[in-house]
């Protein structure tokens, strides 16, 4: 999600795997969508992060192409035209894909897992907007998915957290933009997607992760000595991606998680007391992974955008307030509209 066409309203962006693509949708004054730019990238184009790469005011793209090893930047020509892709090599079968400072430098970096390299490699901005200096970082195992950037150690430097079989990898930043040795949480098994976000408003951050193969939810803690603990689970069948943010208005954090095979999303309502309360299920499209939050027709409530794999296609559900727990589903793509369905009501 982003302004890429300086409209002023939120665009959306996302990848097209086999078909070596990003495409955008530019949101129209009306609140629909234009038909899909497709803009060519590497062959099985996975993550995707936004940014200012090159600091002129405008939001440039990025993807991890899986099989071919490598991240394909382009950079925004204005009016959400995109040119200039340059490619950068990575390590093996990159996934996940983030835009950071991570060295401090004041310029975006970006950082992509590799699942069969068993490492982060860490491509640093540099002052004329191009990357460079790679670096890898060994994660100490194959199979590594998700990737998420926050202050997670409390050293005022940006960290690095990784999904990996059933654990959390969080690497501390250094202050030369590198990262340490890795500290380790157990998780569910098949950890996926994963986000960080302050979800018990302590002013430390926590990471919710989601777990494909045991069907759940891990919420963990961000400690004062600045580790993580006291974790929480919850079911979450399916489990892939993850989204947190304020859904209905009442201050507190919550959780979105989409259920791959169950084409839906779950989503977890924080609690005054502290931890959340579902799962409640909304319609998504059919095998749907990737999810963001974003206020995407102003009205000053979060709305779901989701892709779904296995419709090609990407679905938004729009968040209705005052009534905290409505979304109706409006599909792009040929996805027929269904009507608004309050929270645990939805057919599963």
């Amino acid at each position: 999600m982003g302004q890429f066409s300086g409209s002023g309203r939120p665009d959306i962006a996302a990848t097209t795997g086999s078909d070596a693509a990003i495409v955008i949708f530019a949101q129209l004054p009306s609140g629909s969508f234009a038909g899909p730019q497709r803009y060519a990238v590497g062959n099985g184009a996975m993550g995707i992060a936004a940014g200012d790469f090159d600091r002129d005011l405008k939001l440039d793209v990025a993807a991890a192409n899986s099989p071919d090893n490598s991240v394909s930047v382009l950079y925004n020509q204005g009016a959400g035209v995109f040119g200039g892709r340059t490619d950068h090599a990575v390590s093996t079968h990159p996934m996940a894909l983030v835009a950071a400072d991570l060295a401090g430098s004041g310029r975006l970096d970006l950082a992509t897992v590799a699942r069969d390299g068993a490492s982060i490699s860490v491509l640093y901005g540099q002052t004329d907007g191009s990357f460079g200096g790679r670096r890898d970082f060994a994660i100490g195992a194959t199979g590594a998915w998700g990737l998420a950037t926050a202050d997670l150690t409390g050293n005022h430097r940006a960290d690095l957290a990784v999904s990996v079989g059933g654990q959390v990898r969080v690497f501390p930043g250094q202050a030369d933009g590198g990262f340490d040795t890795h500290q380790d949480y157990t998780v569910g098994q098949g950890a996926r997607g994963l986000a960080a976000w302050d979800l018990n408003k302590d002013g430390r951050m926590d990471i919710a992760v989601a777990n494909y193969l045991d069907d759940s939810l891990s919420v963990l803690y961000g400690q004062s000595d600045g580790t993580l603990g006291g974790r929480q689970d919850y079911y979450c069948p399916s489990a892939w991606g993850v989204a947190t943010g304020d859904l209905n208005g009442d201050g507190l954090p919550d959780i979105t998680a989409t259920n791959n095979w169950y084409n839906t999303v779950s989503v977890f309502y924080g609690q005054p007391s502290g931890g959340f309360t579902g799962p409640w299920y909304f319609r998504a499209g059919s095998g749907p992974r990737g999810i963001a939050l974003a206020d995407v027709d102003g009205d000053g409530d979060l709305d779901m955008v989701i892709a779904a794999t296995e419709d090609g296609a990407v679905s938004i559900l729009y968040g209705q307030l005052p009534e905290p727990a409505t979304l109706a589903l409006v599909g792009l793509g040929g996805l027929a509209a269904l009507g608004r369905r309050r929270a645990g009501r939805a057919a599963v």
